[in-house]
């Protein structure tokens, strides 16, 4: 009886860690609302982070959908810089198809923002 039970434990164990390493870790900065619920939707990409003509951060996320329709994102980044952080910007939403993939693209408002956060929930459903 306890062989069995242990058995059971232990395949419950696997099961869980098996779903787990299949939602593949978010990149730096980024974080998700209700994690739970989207990351299972959503795969998160390596954000493209430079400059703009006037100096400002750039950092742009491409995001796929998992789901197995239309999926509604929205998206607000927080910049960090030397001395002081900006506020959170306003949400940008983007819908996105089945197996598709949109990019969610954010500025600063100043030259000297040298890191960002961005995070990322479900819009309406």
């Amino acid at each position: 009886m306890t062989t069995r039970r242990s058995l059971s434990l232990l395949l419950a164990a696997a099961a869980l860690l098996a779903s787990c390493a299949s939602v593949p870790p978010l990149p730096h900065g980024i974080s998700l609302i209700d994690a739970e619920r989207l990351a299972p939707r959503i795969q998160v990409h390596d954000p493209i982070v430079g400059r703009s003509d006037t100096g400002t951060l750039r950092v742009a996320v491409p995001v796929s959908n998992r789901s197995g329709g239309r999926i509604t994102i929205e998206g607000r980044a927080t910049y960090l810089g030397i001395g002081s952080n900006e506020a959170p910007s306003g949400w940008k939403r983007v819908f996105i198809n089945k197996d598709s993939t949109e990019t969610l693209e954010f500025l600063s408002l100043s030259d000297r923002a040298g890191d960002y956060r961005i995070e990322l929930r479900e819009g309406n459903r």
